[in-house]
């Protein structure tokens, strides 16, 4: 649908933009423009208007594009060609926004804004043209020279050169004429030492390619049998076990003389016949004491629960810690866990533990319990046994850490819960 052409609108909307601007309200002002704009489609000063909101806004592209849009209106509107301008100039067309203010200048020429304008335009110009014309400092090096002569003819007259030693240091090696030692030169030759020994023994010299590598050879052989690493074969079945399989002490002296004066370490894990392995204490050797200290192996078994019971225990406290406290005295013994617990009062034990209960305690006491109803044939023993269960059942993660437990602490736990009276299940 076309809107019909209404001249006092489009005035109207363009004098209520020129208000806006004033005030700086650019973005209003931009609407207010546009309202001329399309109220009159041909009025070049709205879109001149709106180009310099557009500037305000740092909108180079729109403002270009309404600037170029009311110049084909009016080709000689010198705001708009001023202020293309400045949109060419934020967008980087320094060459374009020369060109638009030259044309200014060319209808104002006593226009000193313009001109100062043009000057740093053209400032800009110039530098950018010395920046692409700019060339490194830094000197090409030329390329190497290249042999004028081939490698065929090289090949072909270094194999009738002779290599064989000098008699003596006075002597030269051999007779190379002075063109065939420039073009060797150029080739990277393998040095060659005319002192090199090889298996035939000492003082036989040989600068052939075939008795170098002899020689490397034979230094390897004899590497490999001065080498001081026994063979799998050369160790006695009596000595098997006896090798230490871990890495050599640091402090252990290099020559074998030295190390045949100490005795060799026996590790910890030794390899017997069938496969299996035997304990056996570690023995190390420091440098203060060259024979082998055994160090004892600490025994990972359950340690056995005391004899008394701990008399430092507030048992009638139920501040943060005393469960703590309480976790830390049980042991593996049900027998002392029951009479630690028939320490406290009933109605004290779930409630320093009702943020500590894990499976792994929970087991132990329901053990205890359990040991509790096997021994304690007292009715107060029974009765303070199923409170301590009554009020461990109303723990909030009583279901969890009781489906956790193994299958012996959950018959002990039902066991103690029926023999104190207790209806139903224990979980």
């Amino acid at each position: 649908m076309s809107i019909k052409v209404d001249a006092d609108k489009s005035a109207k909307s363009r004098a209520d933009g020129n208000v806006s601007f004033k005030k700086g309200k650019w973005v209003e002002a931009i609407g207010h423009y546009t309202n001329a704009i399309i109220y009159n489609p041909t009025e070049h000063i709205a879109y001149s208007n709106r180009a310099q909101a557009f500037l305000k806004l740092d909108k180079y592209q729109d403002a270009e594009r309404d600037c170029t849009t009311c110049l084909s209106l009016d080709g000689r509107n010198v705001k708009a060609l001023y202020r293309r301008g400045l949109a060419r100039k934020g967008l980087g067309k320094v060459e374009g926004a020369i060109q638009d203010l030259e044309h200014v200048l060319s209808i104002e020429k006593n226009n000193q804004i313009v001109q100062d304008e043009l000057e740093e335009l053209q400032l800009i110009l110039q530098k950018s043209k010395e920046k692409k014309n700019y060339i490194s400092k830094r000197p090409i090096s030329p390329p190497r020279s290249i042999p004028s002569a081939s490698i065929e003819e090289i090949s072909d007259e270094t194999s009738t050169l002779s290599i064989e030693p000098p008699s003596s240091p006075s002597s030269s090696a051999t007779e190379i004429s002075s063109d065939s030692h420039k073009k060797l030169n150029e080739i990277q030759k393998p040095s060659m030492n005319p002192t090199n020994t090889v298996d035939g023994g000492p003082g036989t010299t040989s600068s052939s390619f075939a008795s170098l590598k002899q020689a490397r050879q034979g230094k390897k052989k004899t590497f490999a049998n001065n080498s001081t690493i026994p063979s799998a074969s050369s160790i006695s079945p009596e000595t098997k076990d006896q090798q230490p399989t871990t890495k050599a002490n640091p402090t252990e002296p290099s020559s074998s003389t030295d190390r045949s004066r100490i005795s060799t370490p026996t590790t910890a894990s030794t390899i017997i016949s069938n496969g299996s392995t035997t304990n056996r204490p570690k023995q190390f050797i420091t440098p203060e004491n060259p024979s082998p200290c055994t160090i004892s192996t600490p025994s990972t078994s359950n340690p056995s629960p005391p004899s008394t019971l701990p008399a430092n225990l507030d048992v009638q406290s139920i501040s943060p810690g005393s469960g703590l406290l309480l976790l830390r005295h049980l042991s593996s013994s049900s027998s002392y866990n029951y009479d630690l617990l028939s320490l406290y009062p009933a109605s004290n034990i779930p409630i320093i533990l009702k943020d500590l209960l894990e499976p792994d305690n929970l087991g132990l006491i329901l053990l205890a319990l359990s040991h509790g109803i096997d021994h304690d044939n007292t009715s107060e023993g029974k009765t303070n046994i199923k409170e301590v269960l009554v009020r461990l059942k109303q723990t909030k993660r009583w279901k969890i850490n009781f489906a956790m437990l193994s299958r012996k602490e959950k018959d002990a736990g039902e066991k103690a819960w029926k023999g104190c009276g207790g209806q139903g299940e224990l979980r």
